[in-house]
């Protein structure tokens, strides 16, 4: 069996740590924020994030896309992280949809292929990414 990356939920909580503190230190609340709220987070802070499955042709398509257009997206392979099931999980609780490929442009849920490919073709996408500092 293949090595699998760090767990996202590690990285996600390090990436954190500092929002965490400022919270408490401002009288927030004390405890560990949910998956989902991490992922929002996270989503929030790179311009374009992309939740994949290595294995998928429809991320493979956006993946291309992306790259096509220029864009340096955060790309999140859920199959090869520990906790991808929790992921893709969380996410079904955030976007309403359970399937891959998952693209957020200025921590705002764009869709999966279909949706880029559309926006794109409506002369939408790159106006988005350049909003978001992407382009």
């Amino acid at each position: 069996m293949a090595a699998r990356a760090p767990g996202l939920r590690a990285g996600l909580r390090a990436g954190l740590r500092a929002a965490r503190g400022s919270a408490v230190a401002a009288g927030g609340g004390g405890g560990a924020p949910s998956l989902a709220a991490q992922i929002a987070e996270k989503n929030a802070q790179s311009p374009v994030v992309v939740y994949s499955k290595s294995w998928c042709p429809f991320c493979v398509r956006v993946k291309g896309l992306l790259l096509d257009l220029g864009t340096e997206a955060k790309v999140i392979e859920l199959d090869e992280v520990v906790e991808g099931a929790e992921v893709q999980d969380a996410l079904l609780s955030i976007t309403g949809v359970r399937t891959v490929p998952q693209v957020f442009v200025g921590g705002e849920f764009l869709g999966g292929c279909d949706d880029t490919e559309a926006a794109h073709r409506a002369g939408q996408l790159v106006p988005l990414l350049e909003a978001a500092g992407a382009l």
